[in-house]
């Protein structure tokens, strides 16, 4: 059976940005029960655990009602409870996790660098390096474009940037996730391996006929610092590391490009050496994308004497 070989890029110096996105569970509501606390049941499994609170809406004929936002407690995989006092069960309706740190409940205006919000909100849990999340409206569709936050002051929060165009004004904005900008790696190496479904056609007289389906390239990303690695990297991974299990990881290769991103897990174990005089070695991080990719990311900066801004010469 023919093989289509792994293509690869290697880069001597690459800035890779990695993005921890909290999970925001969601999903129906069936009933709510007669009880304090009562109890709603979903239609399938709600991946949540107690202390979380949840967004309830559009929950019908409960006396009183249910929907708003809500402290949950687990009581197994199709159920959980809410602290209302129901006299009267209800249906329907849906829940969503509110796992984002800050939620814009103000008009919101927006610039290249800035989300700025009327009230003089604080933003008193939003940090440095957190993930601010917001929306471009182009003819009525809502594309979805983020950033890292630099700094703060009241009504303002100044980013390094929207990757995918500035927020049209008026629309929310979420801090939902971590943005660590890791340093300059020894080697980079990106992989995209062609992922072809193969069937052997039988043709009667004619013989047979491999027949091919491409399906994306699977894609694989080794950050290499096993050389040296500071403490500063190991610090900025472990809160990219320390994931809840539905988070997501997204793999931006070169930050100044954050339209080539990819959506990770970590794919290999990975050792550290700990030296008295130069920090740690050995670490070598592997990513793997969870999901083919159509086109690989090349731009401006790869191939023929990109040395000059990512790398030396493949």
């Amino acid at each position: 059976m023919p093989t289509v070989p792994t293509i690869s890029f290697i880069a001597g110096s690459g800035l890779p940005r990695l993005v921890r996105v909290f999970a925001r569970p969601s999903g129906n509501i069936v009933s709510s029960s007669v009880a304090n606390p009562t109890v709603l049941r979903f239609t399938g499994k709600h991946r949540l655990t107690s202390g979380m609170t949840v967004r309830i809406a559009g929950h019908t004929g409960s006396t009183p009602a249910v929907d708003g936002d809500r402290v949950v407690t687990v009581i197994d995989a199709y159920s959980i409870s809410v602290p209302v006092n129901v006299t009267a069960a209800g249906t329907g309706g849906s829940y969503e996790a509110l796992t984002q740190v800050y939620e814009s409940s103000g008009t919101t205006t927006f610039t290249a660098t800035t989300a700025n919000e009327t009230g003089s909100p604080t933003f008193a849990p939003v940090k440095t390096n957190h993930r601010i999340l917001s929306y471009r409206v182009v003819s009525g569709l809502s594309f979805p474009t983020w950033g890292k936050v630099v700094s703060k002051t009241t009504g303002v929060i100044t980013i390094d940037g929207w990757t995918n165009g500035t927020p049209t004004g008026g629309q929310k904005f979420i801090i939902d996730g971590w943005i660590s900008d890791l340093p300059r790696c020894q080697e980079m190496t990106e992989s995209f391996d062609p992922d072809h479904l193969l069937h052997n056609i039988y043709q009667g007289d004619q013989g047979s006929a491999l027949k091919s389906k491409f399906r994306g390239y699977k894609y694989e990303c080794m950050l290499d610092y096993s050389k040296y690695a500071g403490a500063d990297l190991l610090i900025d991974l472990s809160k990219i590391f320390n994931q809840a299990p539905e988070d997501e990881i997204i793999l931006i290769p070169r930050r100044d490009v954050p339209g080539f991103n990819y959506n990770v897990i970590l794919g290999a174990p990975f050792s550290i050496t700990r030296h008295r005089n130069e920090g740690y070695k050995k670490p070598v991080f592997v990513f793997k994308g969870k999901e083919n990719i159509q086109c690989y990311g090349v731009r401006d900066g790869y191939g023929y004497n990109y040395a000059g801004n990512y790398g030396t010469n493949y």
